[in-house]
C-alpha cells in the first residue's frame, strides 16, 4: 500500500501508461479482496460495504473498490504526514521536545496542537464559473486549492 501511495500521490514524473499500470495493479488487488470477501464474508469494512445498499440497491464493485481506495489513501497519507510533521517539529524545537518528554500528561494536548499547526489535509475544488478575486482571475473548470489548514495559523485565533 505504501508503494501504491507513493506511485500515485508523490511520483508525478510517471508517464500516463505507467500511471495506468499502477492503477490497474491496485484495482486488481482490491477486486481480489472483494471477491474473497463475497465468498468468505467476515466482520470487517469490506464485507459491510458488500452488504450495504443505497436506495435499495447494492453497491457496485467499482463503488466498493473506490471507497476502499479512498479510505486507504486518506488513512495512510494523512497519518504519515501528521506523524512526520510532528517529528519534524520536535526535531526543530528542542524546548517543546523537552517539555513533552518531561510531562507525558501533555501528549493529548501536543497531538491536538500538532494536528492544528500541521494539518495534513487540504481540499481542491473546480471553479464553477469565471470570477475575479481581488484582481486574480479564476476561470470555470480551473482547479482551486482551498488551504483551510492555513486558518489554523490565524494569529488572531491562535
Amino acid at each position: 500500500m505504501r508503494r501504491f501511495i507513493h506511485e500515485t500521490m508523490e511520483d508525478v514524473d510517471r508517464s500516463p501508461e505507467e500511471r495506468e499500470a499502477v492503477l490497474e495493479e491496485h484495482e486488481a488487488y482490491f477486486d481480489a479482496q472483494i471477491e474473497d470477501h463475497i465468498v468468505h464474508p467476515r466482520d470487517d469494512l469490506t464485507s459491510f460495504l458488500i452488504g450495504a445498499e443505497i436506495d435499495g440497491s447494492k453497491l457496485s464493485e467499482a463503488h466498493i473498490r473506490g471507497t476502499l481506495t479512498l479510505l486507504m489513501i486518506a488513512g495512510i497519507d494523512t497519518t504519515w504526514s501528521a506523524i512526520g510533521a510532528s517529528l519534524w517539529h520536535l526535531a526543530r524545537h528542542l524546548e517543546d521536545r523537552r517539555r513533552l518528554a518531561g510531562d507525558p500528561e501533555l501528549m493529548s494536548t501536543a497531538i491536538e496542537e500538532f494536528l492544528r499547526a500541521y494539518a495534513p489535509v487540504t481540499m481542491a475544488r473546480l471553479v464553477a464559473r469565471d470570477f475575479d478575486f481581488h484582481g486574480h482571475p479564476f476561470k470555470e473548470g480551473d482547479w482551486l486549492l482551498l488551504p483551510f489548514p492555513a486558518a489554523n495559523r490565524d494569529p488572531e485565533a491562535f
